[in-house]
């Protein structure tokens, strides 16, 4: 079974879309968490409509997206984790997790997949459909260097290599999803498949602009790689 967990905060505008998404999937079984960052919206109101668990954070630590994400994953019963942001939809899910779950079983040595992301047809620019080819295929690059690399949008993980590297690591803020892939590289193969397809609404660069948003990510990313910590405290919440 491949458990999709999907960590939330004030997602009310795009989480029912997001999970009438995922309940198109047929091919496959699979369940739906929700990791819900005590959102102050109905966001948990319309995850339990859709949602085979909803989870909300109660710790004491400053919640982030990778303690949040390791919550869901804590009550998750897959042998598939599939992580993906709340205003992310898998283009035709049903196919994706499908193909997904065949790519694992053809190569035992993977442990770790990501897929292509581009933003929403409705919003999309010139600008992005050219940042967006650069990045992922550097994320190509990345995973055959065995240095690793993801974006956050959506990252496969099968669960006995995300337990044995730990988990997200809770004390990054910010680079958490790549941190993640960094480790994976080190007990077997991690890859991007440029034939399944995420879309998103690129709410982040069109609010900041694409020169800000590098910046802030190629900062998060050198000193995730070189110095094991954030940039920043925070990652700054966009909605």
């Amino acid at each position: 079974m491949i458990s999709i967990i999907i960590p939330t905060l004030n997602e009310e505008s795009v989480i029912e879309k997001t999970l009438q998404n995922l309940r198109t999937i047929k091919s496959v079984p699979y369940e739906i968490i929700v990791a819900d960052t005590k959102s102050k919206d109905r966001t948990r109101e319309i995850a339990e409509q859709y949602a085979d668990t909803v989870v909300v954070y109660s710790g004491e630590k400053r919640p982030n997206a990778g303690i949040i994400r390791n919550l869901g994953a804590s009550v998750a019963k897959g042998d598939l984790f599939l992580f993906q942001d709340a205003d992310v939809l898998l283009q035709d899910a049903d196919h994706f997790v499908m193909r997904v779950v065949e790519t694992f079983e053809k190569d035992p040595k993977l442990v770790g997949l990501t897929a292509a992301t581009r933003v929403t047809t409705e919003f999309e620019t010139l600008t992005d459909r050219v940042m967006y080819w650069i990045i992922n295929r550097t994320f190509v690059i990345l995973n055959l260097l065995r240095i690793g690399g993801s974006g956050g949008e959506c990252q496969v993980v099968r669960r006995d290599a995300f337990e044995k590297v730990g988990g997200y690591t809770e004390s990054l803020p910010i680079a958490e999803d790549n941190e993640l892939f960094q480790k994976l590289t080190k007990i077997g193969r991690t890859r991007i498949r440029l034939d399944l397809l995420t879309r998103h609404p690129g709410r982040r660069s069109r609010a900041l602009g694409w020169p800000r948003l590098l910046w802030q990510w190629q900062t998060s990313w050198i000193t995730m790689t070189f110095l094991h910590k954030s940039a920043a405290d925070t990652w700054e919440e966009i909605r």
